[in-house]
């Protein structure tokens, strides 16, 4: 069993501080963020501290349904993107193939 934190741009704990997440980084453990909380500003920034502190984040939606909660994954791929570059990406969706096979 891996375990995942969902939706850890929610944990306003985390956001403040990064020290209950550094003691459990060592752990086979991965954390999901919504590519929505890329598209504003102040979730985004906590998951780009996420990133360059090398956290294992694994991308995923919020999506219920078509109508109200759609999915927008492209747009927050597009964001790391341009801000961590191709091969970034490349990595992200190789480490969630990896999971997903284990």
């Amino acid at each position: 069993i891996t375990p995942i934190i969902a939706h850890v741009e929610r944990y306003f704990s985390f956001q403040k501080d990064l020290t209950a997440l550094n003691e459990i980084i060592n752990l086979p453990i991965f954390l999901q963020v919504n590519t929505e909380a890329l598209l504003r500003w102040k979730t985004r920034r906590f998951i780009f501290k996420l990133i360059d502190h090398s956290f294992p984040i694994l991308l995923g939606t919020d999506c219920h349904n078509m109508k109200n909660r759609r999915p927008n994954m492209a747009a927050g791929r597009k964001i790391l993107e341009r801000k961590y570059g191709t091969a970034y990406l490349a990595q992200l969706d190789a480490m969630g193939a990896d999971l997903l096979n284990m």
